[in-house]
């Protein structure tokens, strides 16, 4: 079935006035998919005013057309959602194991960890 011109989709790769209005008030937030611009979360923190936190940004790990390019620079996509007041939320946690194999698995997994949970307290 087409979409009718001037609907809301369930994809939003931002908050604005057309999807805040698909968001039912009693919704504890918004996912958008990972396709979004760096101006993007701080744009989505002042539509959303008071509940900027419940407003979470996709990164694709797998960096899908993703912000920062995702792989070991999630962290860049973490600093402009950190920066604007928004959340983050990171799709395919599994890529160290998908992507870099099994040998040196939990090494790997745990600099990632590491890294995003050091940038997480310092911001």
């Amino acid at each position: 079935m087409p979409t009718p011109p001037h609907s809301c989709l369930p994809r939003f790769p931002h908050l604005n006035s057309c999807s805040r209005t698909c968001v039912p008030r009693p919704a504890d937030g918004l996912f958008t998919n990972y396709a979004w611009t760096a101006d993007a979360p701080r744009a989505a923190a002042a539509a959303a005013g008071a509940r900027a936190a419940g407003v979470f940004f996709g990164t694709d790990v797998w960096g899908r057309g993703t912000y920062g390019g995702g792989g070991w620079n999630c962290a860049e996509a973490l600093r402009v959602c950190a920066s604007a007041g928004v959340s983050a939320a990171l799709f395919a946690p599994a890529w160290v194991h998908e992507s870099q194999g099994r040998d040196g698995f939990e090494a790997r997994q745990q600099v990632r960890a590491d890294v995003l949970l050091l940038y997480c307290l310092l911001m």
